[in-house]
């Protein structure tokens, strides 16, 4: 049996402003590693040591697990696109 606790967080500013800037650099590493994975037109095998950026290593690693999820669909949605056209 599994019980689900909803909680409200109430962060302080100074949390916030760190949660804001964490986000950011998240989105800005993913983006980037998607670019290079685009470029590249295949699968780099990114781990978190690949990733550049100031962010733990946990956060770094789902970047990494994220990039490649993200590239399967990209690709699949230009073969589909490609077959479409014609």
């Amino acid at each position: 049996m599994q019980i689900t606790v909803q909680a409200k967080l109430l962060p302080t500013k100074k949390q916030i402003v760190l949660l804001n800037a964490t986000t950011k650099e998240y989105i800005r590493s993913a983006n980037a590693a998607v670019a290079e994975y685009v470029a590249a037109g295949k699968n780099l095998k990114y781990s978190s040591k690949n990733i550049p950026a100031d962010l733990p290593g946990a956060l770094r690693g789902q970047i990494a697990q994220d990039i490649r999820s993200i590239f399967q669909k990209y690709t699949k949605t230009v073969k589909v696109n490609a077959k479409k056209a014609t």
